[in-house]
């Protein structure tokens, strides 16, 4: 990197707006950043058989290029379709980009698979709680949960690759 730190525009979609899409899994993934915590985050998404956006997962990532966190986000966030956890779940498991689809940076690509196959239980954990997460607040408020800009990441977990996956 030659000692350059690199700058993102807030908001904007990496590499480009839509994201890298797989034209047969119509699965993608966008990478950008806006939150003071972390570096930047991707973005996961596939498809329903409606062709409607469902968000998987964001991966938050921190300045050395690692992941730290692994998250649920309210649909306001990406503008996506909430789904339940089980079949949230069947999405995940047929995520999956082909490396060629961004040919620029196979290995991109390759990460993004990889984080979520090898944390597919903790995603799972994360659907659930994210499920009890918008019954709870149904219960509580009494209103739309899916429109509360208060709430952003609806379940997280930190994550440590070095020594989770050993």
């Amino acid at each position: 990197m030659n000692g350059k730190k690199y700058v993102f525009d807030a908001y904007t979609h990496y590499p480009y707006d839509g994201g890298v899409i797989d034209e047969n899994t119509n699965c993608r993934v966008f990478f950008h950043a806006h939150r003071e915590d972390e570096y930047g985050h991707f973005h996961t998404f596939c498809e329903d058989e409606n062709g409607d956006l469902v968000h998987i997962i964001m991966i938050s990532m921190n300045e050395k290029g690692e992941p730290q966190m692994l998250s649920t986000v309210n649909t306001w966030v990406t503008g996506d379709k909430y789904v339940k956890a089980d079949k949230l779940k069947k999405y995940l498991n047929n995520f999956y980009i082909d490396p060629n689809s961004y040919k620029k940076e196979k290995r991109l690509i390759q990460f993004v698979n990889n984080i979520l196959s090898s944390y597919k239980d903790t995603c799972y954990e994360l659907f659930e709680e994210r499920d009890r997460w918008v019954k709870d607040y149904g219960f509580t408020n009494y209103r739309e949960p899916f429109e509360d800009r208060q709430f952003e990441v609806l379940s997280y977990k930190k994550i440590d690759v070095f020594t989770d996956l050993n």
